[in-house]
């Protein structure tokens, strides 16, 4: 085997093993969300303490909802209220999202 052949046989032996650890690392991220995607629904608190660090507004919401569907993860929110005006009631209440 000539050195030409050998380092292409190389290269063309770590292309592959770099693509098969691509797919793999990819199963194991869409398998651990999978995973995780209960637990995200089941804790709204930490969802609202997500959005309020990032709006800078005390955000609420009243029901969270995860599910698979064909294209991925869909989280649906349902009664967002972000931030509250002068009598207690949000500024701004978005049904669902």
């Amino acid at each position: 085997m000539t050195p030409w052949r050998r380092r292409a046989r190389h290269v063309r032996l770590g292309i592959q093993a770099l693509f098969a650890t691509i797919v793999i690392v990819s199963a194991l991220v869409v398998g651990l969300a999978q995973l995780a995607l209960p637990w995200i629904a089941s804790h709204p608190e930490r969802i609202s303490a997500f959005l309020a660090e990032r709006l800078h507004r005390p955000v609420r919401i009243d029901q969270v909802e995860g599910r698979w569907e064909r294209n991925g993860p869909l989280l649906t929110l349902r009664g967002v209220h972000i931030g509250d005006d002068q009598s207690g009631a949000a500024a701004l209440l978005i049904s669902q999202a």
